[in-house]
C-alpha cells in the first residue's frame, strides 16, 4: 500500500469521485469560458471484501475518514486505522477541527450515544444533538426594491448542527438529552440542564478561548456565556438574514441575498459579546449584559475589526435608523450595508431616502442617485468608492467625485496601497477596464487584480473568439 500525503487507506481512489462530480466549473454567467479540469485516478490501496464503504470525508486532502460497515456493525477508518465497531455511527457524520488535526464522530451503542474525539469515548448520552428544528426567530435584513421579507415566528427551520470545534482546534461542544433535559457538553464537562440548547448556535471566540449558547428555561431564553447564566428574555434571536457579497445588490429587483445563522457574537479581540434579545414585543442588543434601546427590530450587528466600535441597524415604527454603540443615526426610509472600513475608524452605509439612494460615510450624506452600488473601503481605510445609476447611465463615484459615464459598471477594486481604482465597465454591447483611463473595448472582461505592490493589474478579456 502506498502513502500519499500522510494517508494510508484501504480504499481505492474515493476523492475522485469527488473530482469527477465537478469536471467542468461553468464561468458562463460572467462571459467567461468554461474551465475543464483534468483528472487522473491512482490507487491507493484495497478494500477488504468484508468491508461496505458507506460515505468518505476528508479535509484539505491531507487526511481521510471512512464509515464502514461489516456485519451489521459501523466504524470509522482514519488515515488507514479502524477504530472501533458500534451499531452506528450516528449520521454517518465525522467532523475534522479546523487544522484538521482532530476528528469526532458519534457513535450508537443500543440506545445510547457516545462522542468519540481523537479515538476516545466519552460519556454516554441518550441523544446527542445532530439536527434541531428552531422556531424562525427572524430580525430582517432590509431590501431595497422588492420590499421587507417577513417570517412567522412559529415557522420551524431544520438546523444541522452536531460536534463543533473552536476556531483554534483546541475546543470541542456539542448538546445532548439525559432523559427530559439538554446539557452543552464542553471539552467533555456537563453543563447545566435546561428544557431546550440551540445548539447550532453555540459560539465559540476567534481565539477559542471564550463560550457562549442560548438556552431555555421556564419558557424564557437566556445566554450562558462562559458558564455563567444571563437575564432572561422572551425571545433571543437566533436566526438572521446575513449579509451581501460583492455580487448582490439590495437596491435592484434582480439583487440576491445569502442566509446565515449567527447566535451570540463576540468581538474580534473575544473581550466584548453581543447579541440580539426581545422583550414585551421589542428588540434590543445586549452587549457585555448592558441592554440597549428596545426597537421594532434590530439587525445586521456588526463589530469593528479592532473591536473598539460595534454597529448595528434598527427599526422605529417606519424609519430605519443606523446605531453606532449608544449613538443613533438619522433616520431614512431604509438603511442597508453598513460596514467598518478595514482598520475599524470608519462607517458606510446605503440609505433610501423620498425615492433617492445615496451613500452616507461617517455620518455624510453623499449625492443622491436613483441607484447605488455596494460601497468599499481602500485596504488603509482612507478612501471609499461605488458605482451610481442616474439617467440611465452609471458612473463610478471615488472619494465623492464621478467618474466618466458607462452603460454599467461593476463594483469598483482599489489596489493594495489604496492609489488606483479598477472596474469593469460596458459601452452599448462592449466592454472595458478601467483604471485611472477607458482601456480598449472586448466582447467581454473579467474580474481585475492588482500586484502586491500595486504598480500592476491584470484582468481577463475575450475579443471574437480568442481570449487575452
Amino acid at each position: 500500500m502506498r502513502k500519499t500525503r500522510h494517508c494510508a487507506v484501504w480504499a481505492k481512489a474515493y476523492l475522485l469521485a469527488l473530482v469527477l462530480a465537478f469536471p467542468c466549473v461553468s464561468l458562463c454567467q460572467s462571459g467567461l469560458a468554461p474551465l475543464r479540469l483534468a483528472t487522473t485516478e491512482e490507487p491507493l490501496g484495497k478494500l477488504s471484501p468484508d468491508l461496505k464503504i458507506v460515505s468518505v470525508y476528508s479535509k484539505n486532502s491531507e487526511r481521510i475518514a471512512i464509515v464502514v460497515e461489516r456485519g451489521g456493525k459501523q466504524s470509522v477508518l482514519i488515515d488507514g486505522v479502524q477504530g472501533k465497531e458500534y451499531d452506528s455511527i450516528l449520521d454517518e457524520d465525522v467532523r475534522f477541527s479546523p487544522n484538521t488535526k482532530r476528528i469526532a464522530y458519534v457513535g450508537v451503542i443500543g440506545a445510547k450515544h457516545i462522542v468519540i474525539c481523537d479515538g476516545k469515548e466519552g460519556k454516554a448520552h441518550e441523544e446527542i444533538a445532530m439536527q434541531e428544528k428552531l422556531p424562525c426567530r427572524v430580525c430582517p435584513s432590509v431590501f431595497f426594491g422588492t420590499g421587507m421579507m417577513s417570517f412567522s415566528a412559529r415557522s420551524l427551520t431544520l438546523i444541522s448542527l452536531g460536534l463543533k470545534f473552536s476556531p483554534d482546534s483546541s475546543r470541542i461542544a456539542y448538546v445532548a438529552r439525559n432523559g427530559s433535559k439538554w446539557v452543552a457538553v464542553i471539552d467533555g464537562e456537563e453543563g447545566p440542564e435546561f428544557e431546550a440548547i440551540w445548539g447550532k448556535f453555540i459560539s465559540f471566540s476567534p481565539d477559542g478561548s471564550r463560550l457562549a449558547y442560548v438556552a431555555k428555561r421556564n419558557g424564557k431564553e437566556l445566554v450562558v456565556v462562559d458558564g455563567k447564566e444571563g437575564k432572561t428574555y422572551d425571545s433571543i434571536a437566533c436566526m438572521e438574514i446575513k449579509s451581501y457579497g460583492p455580487s448582490a445588490s439590495l437596491f435592484s429587483a434582480r439583487g440576491t441575498a445569502s442566509w446565515g445563522a449567527s447566535g451570540p457574537t463576540f468581538s474580534p479581540n473575544a473581550k466584548s459579546l453581543a447579541f440580539a434579545a426581545q422583550r414585551d414585543g421589542k428588540w434590543m442588543i445586549v452587549t457585555e449584559g448592558k441592554e440597549g434601546t428596545a426597537y421594532e427590530t434590530v439587525t445586521d450587528f456588526l463589530f469593528s475589526p479592532d473591536s473598539a466600535q460595534f454597529s448595528y441597524l434598527a427599526k422605529r415604527g417606519e424609519k430605519w435608523l443606523q446605531v453606532v454603540g449608544e449613538t443613533e443615526g438619522k433616520e431614512y426610509e431604509l438603511v442597508s450595508d453598513h460596514s467598518f472600513s478595514p482598520v475599524g475608524k470608519r462607517l458606510v452605509c446605503r440609505v433610501l431616502r423620498a425615492g433617492k439612494q445615496l451613500v452616507v460615510v461617517d455620518g455624510k450624506e453623499g449625492r443622491e442617485y436613483e441607484s447605488v452600488g455596494l460601497p468599499v473601503f481602500s485596504p488603509d481605510g482612507k478612501r471609499v468608492a461605488h458605482g451610481a445609476g442616474r439617467d440611465a447611465k452609471a458612473v463610478v463615484v471615488v472619494d465623492g467625485e464621478e467618474g466618466k459615464d458607462f452603460d454599467a459598471v461593476d463594483t469598483p477594486l482599489f489596489s493594495p496601497d489604496g492609489t488606483r481604482v479598477a472596474y469593469g465597465a460596458k459601452i452599448g454591447e462592449r466592454y472595458v477596464n478601467v483604471c485611472g483611463e477607458s482601456g480598449k473595448e472586448y466582447d467581454a472582461v473579467g474580474p481585475c487584480v492588482f500586484s502586491p505592490n500595486s504598480k500592476r493589474m491584470a484582468f481577463w478579456a475575450k475579443r471574437g473568439t480568442k481570449d487575452s
